[in-house]
């Protein structure tokens, strides 16, 4: 099963039960756009370093790879290098708020939930990189998966790293 596949199955078990409350995560992907949109004001990254930092081995190697590709194509787009100048404003606004949301404690589901806590943060994410998955970069890609291995040092799996590189590549 690909890997967006699986994000996509994790997100509808989430609309049983989180917390004692029903979760409509249909409604809530439906406002994902407008969600990000409005978190992309919030994109800090001196607080996305110190998430990375302290919660990538929890957060995943699939997560942390994808971030750090969004954060790294973001500043290439703002520093005017290794991207196309034409990649629009609303797909760099995207990526900032996927990465705000991910950052943010304060989401759907709380990050400290054990098995559950980065899923909604995985299904904004995963939106917002197949949204704009064409204004990546082999450099943004190739800096993120070289960040990634430095942040999990021995939990990083090159296999793993290589799989979701080629999937990610004949999405």
């Amino acid at each position: 099963m690909a890997f967006f596949d699986k994000i996509k199955n994790k997100a509808s078990e989430l609309g049983e039960v989180v917390n004692g409350k029903a979760v409509d995560m249909g409604e809530w992907v439906k406002t994902l756009p407008e969600t990000l949109h409005g978190y992309a004001d919030r994109y800090n990254p001196e607080e996305l370093w110190e998430k990375l930092k302290t919660q990538a081995a929890k957060a995943g190697q699939e997560l942390v790879m994808m971030v750090l590709t969004m954060f790294y194509t973001i500043r290439d787009r703002i520093q005017g290098t290794n991207v196309a100048e034409d990649v629009p404003m609303s797909d760099v606004l995207l990526l900032a708020g996927a990465i705000a949301y991910f950052v943010c404690p304060a989401d759907l589901i709380p990050d400290v939930m054990p098995g559950v806590g980065y899923s909604d943060d995985l299904t904004a994410l995963t939106f917002a990189y197949k949204k704009a998955f064409g204004i990546f970069t082999a450099a943004s890609k190739g800096t993120a998966l070289e960040k990634t291995a430095e942040l999990l040092g021995d939990k990083f799996d090159p296999e793993t790293a290589a799989k979701m590189t080629s999937k990610i590549i004949n999405q």
